[in-house]
C-alpha cells in the first residue's frame, strides 16, 4: 500500500508540475516537443484516474470490514488521507470541472456541500423506504454518486456491497429521491460535476 501512495502523489505531482510548460511562448520548444509532453501528460492524468479507482475500491473494501483491529482502523485513515491527497490535486488541475470528494475532503466549501448531500441521502432514504412500506435487507453499500449542477444524478456506481439486492435498491432510491441541492455559488465557480463517495449502513431494527 505504501508503494502505491508513492506512485498515486508523484504522479499527481508531476502532471501539476508538467502543466504550465505546455504554455510555452512561440520558439521555445519545437512542436514535436510539445506534442511529445502533451502526450505524456495525457499518459500520466490516465494513470493517475486508474490510481484514484483502486484506492476507492480498497478503501471501500477496508469500511466493509467490521473489526475492532486497531490495524485495520489505521489502514483506514491512512487510505481516506491518500484518497484526499489525490482527489485534491485532480481538483487543482487546470481546466478540470469535475471535482471528486470524500470523508477525508478539507476543502470547507467543498466539504460543506459534501456534509449536506449526505444527509439529505439519508433523511431522503429513510423516507422514500418508508413510503414503501419496507426496508432494504440490512447491511452496508459503498457508492459513488456522480452529480451535475442542478442537483440531478448523472451515474451511480457501486464500489462496495454486502448484497446485490441492497445495491440494486440504493442505486434505484438515489434517482428517485433526485434532484438534490443545487451547487452553491462557491462551488458551482469551480466545478459543474462532483463525484462523490458515499457510504450507507442499513441496520437490523429492534
Amino acid at each position: 500500500m505504501q508503494k502505491l501512495s508513492i506512485i498515486a502523489i508523484t504522479l499527481a505531482t508531476a502532471i501539476a508540475q508538467a502543466g504550465p510548460q505546455t504554455t510555452l511562448t512561440p520558439g521555445s520548444r519545437r512542436d514535436d516537443d510539445i506534442a511529445r509532453l502533451e502526450e505524456e501528460i495525457a499518459g500520466l492524468q490516465r494513470q493517475q484516474q486508474e490510481i484514484l479507482k483502486n484506492v476507492r475500491r480498497e478503501l471501500a473494501a477496508v469500511q466493509a470490514k467490521a473489526s475492532s483491529d486497531p490495524s485495520i482502523a489505521e489502514r483506514r485513515r491512512k487510505l481516506e488521507a491518500l484518497l484526499a491527497e489525490i482527489e485534491r490535486r485532480i481538483n487543482e488541475e487546470k481546466d478540470n470541472k469535475t471535482r471528486y470528494l470524500s470523508p477525508g475532503t478539507k476543502d470547507p466549501d467543498y466539504r460543506a456541500y459534501y456534509q449536506r448531500f449526505g444527509e439529505a441521502v439519508i433523511a431522503r432514504g429513510n423516507t422514500y423506504f418508508s413510503n414503501q412500506n419496507n426496508t432494504p435487507d440490512h447491511g452496508q453499500v459503498v457508492v459513488n454518486v456522480t452529480l451535475r449542477n442542478g442537483g440531478r444524478i448523472e451515474s451511480v456506481e457501486v464500489m462496495r456491497t454486502t448484497s446485490p439486492d441492497l445495491a440494486t435498491r440504493v442505486s434505484e432510491m438515489l434517482k428517485a429521491v433526485q434532484p438534490f441541492e443545487s451547487f452553491p455559488a462557491e462551488v458551482a465557480t469551480k466545478a459543474d460535476r462532483l463525484v462523490m463517495t458515499i457510504r450507507l449502513d442499513y441496520v437490523k431494527e429492534r
